[in-house]
């Protein structure tokens, strides 16, 4: 709070995961209870996503079988390229630390857009109230960021609405494509979310999600 602000609310776009942590705190004030409980009652529960959930103080590990990561390990930067698939979760909060599968992420997409999750009018508001971000940050020319959802256009025409996501050691990309034609995502185990390897992963969600037309 002692610095002050990049802009005047309003007249730019910026993403930071501070945002989160704060949405986090607001969600903990209003419901009276901790976020992770609240979501875990609001989302988890509803949609059925049985293999999602929020680490454990002090855990490390992922539970179940899983793909290791590699990337520069924020505790030793030095070492370069290592296994950095142990991370202490927890302690990314709201801004990242909900643990999940391809499979449970689809489902949580598909609930979303779908009318599972949130009524019509939410959804609506949230798709409808965007700023065009395309060329800015890691989204492609004609991209357009809403609340917490963006979208991305796709080759075929249309576009998909997700959001990314990026931890040192992996990299996530997808979501629902409009016009009903699927629901992907699509998972790296090396840092993606830069240059032609940005576009790679992107690329993938692009023909996937094409494919299905």
């Amino acid at each position: 709070m002692r610095h002050g602000s990049d802009f005047p609310p309003g007249t730019a776009w910026g993403y930071s995961n501070t945002n989160y942590l704060v949405l986090g705190m607001v969600i903990g004030h209003v419901s009276g209870t901790d976020f992770r409980t609240y979501i875990e009652r609001t989302v988890l529960k509803p949609l059925r996503l049985n293999a999602t959930y929020w680490p454990a103080p002090g855990e490390l590990t992922l539970r179940g079988p899983h793909a290791r990561n590699y990337g520069v390990h924020p505790a030793d930067p030095g070492a370069g390229q290592v296994d950095a698939t142990e991370l202490p979760g927890y302690e990314f909060g709201a801004s990242g630390g909900l643990v999940t599968t391809p499979k449970d992420l689809n489902a949580f997409w598909d609930g979303l857009f779908g009318g599972k999750l949130l009524p019509g009018w939410a959804v609506r508001r949230m798709t409808h109230d965007t700023t065009d971000v395309g060329g800015r940050d890691v989204y492609p020319k004609g991209s357009r960021y809403g609340y917490g959802v963006a979208s991305i256009p796709l080759s075929c025409g249309g576009a998909y609405w997700g959001h990314g996501g990026d931890l040192p050691g992996d990299s996530v990309g997808g979501g629902r494509a409009t016009g009903g034609r699927g629901t992907v995502t699509v998972y790296t185990t090396t840092w993606a979310a830069e240059g032609s390897r940005l576009a790679r992963l992107q690329g993938a969600v692009d023909a996937a999600l094409c494919a299905r037309r």
